[in-house]
């Protein structure tokens, strides 16, 4: 199980978009936010790590450093995607 998301999620994810990785990235950060109601950043960037998308968490980590420590990642996750 990584970040939370059973082998059996991330199969259906997997399955559901035919292996495009693209679409399975962001079927997994979906699942993801779903079980973490009210992230941190910091949450986000450690979760992106796990799954060796350091350039994404980095990208977050200069973009968001001023609101790094207390800001909820809903409040601005729309700027990123």
């Amino acid at each position: 199980m990584k970040l939370g998301l059973d082998m059996c999620k991330m199969e259906e994810i997997k399955q559901r978009h035919n292996g495009n990785l693209e679409m399975c990235k962001n079927s997994v950060y979906d699942a993801w936010l779903r079980l973490h109601v009210d992230p941190s950043w910091s949450d986000v960037v450690n979760a992106l790590e796990q799954m060796e998308e350091n350039n994404l968490a980095n990208k977050i980590r200069q973009r968001y450093s001023t609101f790094f420590t207390d800001s909820k990642f809903h409040v601005i996750a729309n700027s990123l995607f």
